[in-house]
């Protein structure tokens, strides 16, 4: 860190709020959720994130504000019935406010977007999944935007050097395909039209993290979407300078 930088910093947090900002995530406070390949991942729930801003900065010290940018919503043609989807898109702020003894001056803010996508079967009354997506994606958007002030608030941190050789050392992607694709069944059998105006529409929205995300995911099922939809794709990631798997 330049010492312009440090100074800048300090005029926002002590040096132990910055000490205790700098330490991993505890991978004890994640949740589990069963995941595709019948694998068990770690995650970071919305209240927690929340608590460990309380505690290390302060209840009073900082804000959070949301501003909505846009929803995109859509359906298909799931195993048994016709489903829709609807994510919402938020911008999500978080403002640190100046220590007292610092001088008058702007809060620090760190931005970043979070989004949220529910399902539910055409003809059924969507307002509960509505209201799913909206707070999903306002949650997103504290997460990913507390993850960029310093690694305590960064889930990513929490995986120790031999959780990386874990994932290094795991079979191909190809070989978990089987159950991916299961369990993505429903979303491959969108429209081509749609599903390409979608994604190229998520991907504008996204920063570059979750941008990089969300192109491997579509990597890793590119061979089981349709074949106006797969074309499309690939010419999408060819602009952005990445190669179809």
């Amino acid at each position: 860190m330049s010492a312009d930088a440090a100074t800048h910093l300090s005029l926002y947090f002590t040096p132990e709020q910055l000490e205790a900002i700098d330490q991993p995530f505890d991978p004890e406070r994640l949740a589990k959720r069963k995941g595709g390949g019948n694998r068990t991942f770690g995650y970071a729930e919305g209240d927690l994130i929340v608590a460990l801003l309380d505690d290390i900065i302060g209840i009073d010290r900082w804000s959070y504000r949301t501003r909505y940018i846009r929803d995109i919503a859509g359906e298909y043609q799931g195993p048994d019935h016709r489903m829709c989807f609807l994510t919402f898109y938020v911008e999500g702020t978080i403002e640190i406010h100046r220590l007292p003894t610092a001088p008058p001056g702007p809060n620090l803010i760190y931005t970043r977007i979070g989004c949220c996508t529910a399902e539910y079967r055409l003809g059924a009354n969507p307002r509960e999944q509505m209201a799913t997506a909206g707070k999903g994606a306002c949650t997103d958007g504290i997460k990913r935007a507390s993850a960029t002030i310093g690694r305590a608030f960064n889930p990513r941190t929490a995986l120790t050097a031999e959780t990386r050789s874990e994932r290094r050392d795991r079979p191909p992607r190809s070989t978990q395909r089987s159950t991916a694709n299961d369990n993505r069944s429903a979303g491959v059998r969108r429209s081509a039209k749609g599903y390409v105006e979608n994604l190229r529409a998520e991907l504008e929205l996204l920063d570059q993290d979750a941008r990089k995300g969300r192109i491997q995911q579509e990597q890793a099922n590119i061979e089981i979407l349709p074949a106006r939809a797969r074309k499309a794709l690939e010419v999408i990631l060819q602009s952005m300078g990445v190669e179809a798997a």
